[in-house]
């Protein structure tokens, strides 16, 4: 495995980790989407997950 490959899936991993995080292991839907800041939080950790996704 290339370096590069390594590094996506680092940034897959460390992102799928900050989501747990993000969430505070609870996975309360109704949580989530009255917390505009946890919204935003995963959002953007999906966002990235999906870039290196495209990229790998």
């Amino acid at each position: 495995m290339k370096l590069e490959e390594k590094k996506l899936l680092t940034d897959i991993l460390n992102s799928i980790i900050s989501i747990d995080e993000h969430l505070e292991n609870r996975k309360i839907f109704e949580e989530y989407i009255s917390n505009k800041t946890k919204r935003r939080a995963v959002e953007r950790e999906l966002e990235i997950i999906g870039e290196a996704v495209i990229s790998y």
